[in-house]
């Protein structure tokens, strides 16, 4: 964990090895022709950022996701190991048997915007272990609810951060969501106290 962040934010992990080798080499692939389109006509920086997203959902996020969700200790589809917002933890202790629907959102802590451009000048000098990497360490989650993800886009912080480096920095923007106020669900079993 680095100096600036306060709680470890939520990393996907790993399938297997060869599994992640295998998905991360042919990510690499999308993503160097999604590079070479961003840098081509104008036109295309929008569509190829787009394409890159999706990919990185497709071929990386989903998979993984997939892959907690089959482990112990899910809340509906958010892991309870990924930091909570307080709103979130409140919403949890409202109703802890069944998550309810519409509410909760698995939001990127650095969007994917913000650091698209830093990914697509490193992509070419890449190998799979560093898109593994990276992914690893900028492509980490929260749990937030809806109203939290209202407050990022009125503060103007959906697709933009003010520091690319630091994974929490939007949320030091914005007094209902300071990192410190994240935490990990409780594991399954134990009482439900207040983060």
């Amino acid at each position: 964990m680095s100096d600036d962040v306060l709680i470890e934010p939520g990393r996907l992990g790993t399938i297997d090895e060869a599994t992640d080798r295998a998905d991360a080499e042919a990510l690499l692939e999308m993503l160097r022709g999604c590079a070479a389109a961003h840098a081509g006509p104008s036109g295309r920086t929008s569509a190829a950022a787009k394409l890159a997203r999706q990919s990185i959902a497709a071929i990386w996020d989903e998979p993984r996701l997939r892959a907690l969700g089959k482990e112990k200790g899910r809340y509906g589809r958010w892991p309870r190991s990924f930091p909570w917002s307080p709103a979130a933890h409140a919403v949890f202790h409202q109703f802890p048997d069944k998550a309810p629907s519409g509410v909760f959102v698995l939001e990127h802590l650095v969007p994917f915007k913000a650091h698209v451009v830093e990914l697509f000048s490193q992509v070419d000098g890449m190998d799979a272990a560093g898109l593994i990497e990276y992914l690893h360490n900028r492509n980490v989650f929260a749990v937030i609810t809806s109203v939290d993800d209202q407050l990022l886009n009125a503060a103007g912080l959906r697709r933009s951060t003010p520091d690319v480096s630091r994974v929490w920095a939007r949320y030091e923007q914005i007094e209902a969501l300071r990192p410190e106020g994240f935490a990990p669900l409780p594991e399954v079993g134990h009482s439900l106290s207040a983060p």
